[in-house]
């Protein structure tokens, strides 16, 4: 968010506007009523911010304008939004660090996320797949961090 401003309107309402930036521009919005109640909280400068929402028809006009559904920290969407994490893996890449840093990270950060790991064998084709049953874990930066260091894991990370 690169720019935030709590108003008051001529009849006494309180409302916000706050402008968002990527890397491919800038973008105003404008909070009303009972969203503005929803996500003041947010309207802050140098926010990361997290958004969705979509393009609804504007009351008797012809025009469309983007609807904010669900607003939230970017560094809370991880642990909010990961459903369940998938990894193929060649059987001869699983050694005793992998199972090892899988099993001490689901034990400190324990959640609602699945995992499944398919294991592949190319030679003759086969796969096995093994989910977690009962307890998840949560999403969390050492697991990212972990997996992006592991080219030979093929991973996928199914949304909620």
């Amino acid at each position: 968010m690169v720019d935030a401003q709590h108003r008051v309107s001529k009849t006494g309402k309180q409302f916000g506007s706050f402008i968002i930036e990527d890397y491919t521009g800038k973008a105003e919005f404008m909070l009303w009523s009972e969203d503005y109640a929803r996500y003041s909280n947010y309207l802050e400068k140098g926010k990361n911010l997290f958004m969705m929402g979509g393009f609804r028809q504007r009351y008797n006009k012809s025009e469309f304008e983007f609807r904010i559904e669900k607003m939230m920290l970017l560094e809370s969407i991880k642990p909010l939004l990961t459903k369940q994490v998938i990894m193929d893996v060649e059987a001869r890449y699983i050694n005793e660090d992998l199972v090892q840093f899988i099993e001490r990270n689901v034990k400190k950060y324990p959640g609602k996320s699945s995992l499944k790991f398919n294991i592949l064998e190319s030679k003759s084709h086969a796969r096995v797949s093994m989910y977690t049953m009962g307890n998840g874990f949560e999403m969390n930066d050492e697991m990212t961090a972990f997996l992006a260091n592991k080219p030979e894991l093929e991973v996928q990370i199914v949304t909620a």
